[in-house]
């Protein structure tokens, strides 16, 4: 799969203009259009960023066409693209069966506020930072403690992230079998974890089995050497009644 992707005929193409768009995307874009932005200048709206896309309504035309082609193209080739219920509701594909979450987002840059020492306002109405959008964008693949492997892709002098797509959707499966082999490791030490207590708990149980029954053992000759003794002393005295 991953040669597949370095061939001509499975590059992902990003339309100029965002046509029949994925059903993810096309049930928000009225919404999206007026969206409110945050105080870092991203859009917000719930949805959208359970989408984990985070952008500027400048880079929201061209954020969508490229989220749109990625879709496609990881549908195309069989994974599940959808919101996964995992810690929180949040964009993601399934990998053979392996949940992997992503998401696009812009880099903003941060400047001084006008309002900082503005001596109008008060000090705690004053905003240090005010936050730029400068329409670099960024694909990252969110996984924690993967290392050593490539999990963002940006922007750059000479390339845009729309020419790497078929590098992202490597790096996904590259991650995607690093989880399943962590998965599978996980549920192996769980599964002897899980043996080692079994044969903890009937072991246990024997050494109790074996207790009862040493008990039972030592009562039983306990009472022997007691009826012994009861049936000695009756003899006894039945010795010394016939004299």
């Amino acid at each position: 799969r991953i040669n597949a992707e370095q061939t001509a005929e499975q590059k992902i193409e990003v339309p100029d203009r965002l046509t029949s768009p994925h059903h993810l995307l096309k049930v928000h874009l009225e919404e999206w259009r007026s969206s409110k932005v945050d105080d870092y200048g991203a859009m917000w709206s719930g949805d959208i960023r359970q989408l984990n896309i985070r952008v500027s309504p400048k880079s929201l035309a061209r954020a969508l066409r490229i989220m749109d082609a990625l879709f496609k193209a990881l549908e195309a080739r069989g994974h599940q693209v959808g919101i996964q219920e995992r810690y929180q509701r949040s964009l993601g594909v399934r990998i053979d069966g392996e949940p992997i979450e992503f998401g696009l987002e812009e880099r903003f840059q941060r400047i001084a506020h006008p309002d900082q020492n503005n001596p109008r306002l008060e000090s705690w109405m004053r905003k240090r930072y005010q936050y730029i959008p400068t329409s670099s964008l960024i694909l990252k693949i969110v996984a924690w403690g993967v290392d050593g492997m490539q999990k963002s892709w940006s922007d750059g002098k000479t390339s845009k992230i729309e020419t790497c797509l078929n590098g992202f959707v490597v790096g996904l499966i590259r991650v995607a079998e690093v989880e399943k082999a962590r998965r599978l490791n996980r549920e192996q030490e769980e599964r002897l974890r899980h043996e080692a207590e079994q044969r903890r708990q009937e072991a246990a149980q024997k050494r109790q089995e074996e207790l009862a029954r040493r008990q039972a053992f030592e009562q039983e000759a306990s009472n022997w050497a007691k009826a012994q003794q009861l049936r000695a002393y009756l003899a006894a005295v039945k010795d010394r009644l016939h004299a």
